[in-house]
């Protein structure tokens, strides 16, 4: 005969121990979600405790030729390839402030996966990006070709000029791991 359940686990406990060995597994499975729920809140709280503004903030210009300044750094987790990452940002063109992306205005985040560059995540992003931790803002400028290249491009508010450099306003708001 088969098992009415598909739980394997809980079908052997019930049928072994009666009413109460299904009743323990339910409280072992309860223990694993209130922990895990716990954790989460946890970390949270950590992330944003540790979570500090940055007062002098000096640009850093890296060997690729990415330019950034910390405005605050963050206390929480870092990005891995793979995570989904949720961002505030405001893209415009370096020199004419022109606005071709800003999700604050719009009051919806951008979620991507980190290392995989897609719309306006171009590679410097993720360069950028990757030295970031959950909770840290900083202004990023992003040169051609670590960005969109010799392409014009059109982004949610407008279009980059071939050959712009996009200077990014980038509040990394969440790092998680992705569900499997």
């Amino acid at each position: 005969r088969r098992a009415d359940s598909t739980d394997a686990v809980a079908t052997f406990l019930t049928r072994r121990f009666g009413i109460a060995g299904g009743l323990a597994w339910l409280g072992v499975l309860t223990f694993g979600v209130v922990s895990e729920q716990l954790k989460t809140r946890r970390e949270v709280r950590e992330a944003r405790e540790n979570t500090k503004d940055v007062a002098n903030a000096k640009e850093v210009t890296t060997a690729s030729g990415l330019r950034y300044t910390d405005l605050r750094v963050g206390g929480g987790e870092v990005p891995r390839n793979g995570y989904l990452l949720a961002a505030n940002l405001v893209a415009t063109i370096d020199g004419t402030g022109d606005v071709v992306l800003d999700t604050r205005r719009t009051n919806r985040q951008v979620i991507f996966t980190f290392g995989k560059p897609q719309g306006p995540f171009t590679r410097g992003v993720m360069e950028a990006v990757g030295s970031m931790r959950q909770g840290g803002r900083r202004i990023v400028l992003v040169p051609p070709e670590l960005g969109f290249g010799d392409e014009e491009v059109r982004l949610q508010d407008g279009t980059v000029p071939a050959g712009a450099t996009v200077r990014y306003d980038l509040e990394l708001t969440r790092v998680s791991v992705p569900p499997s």
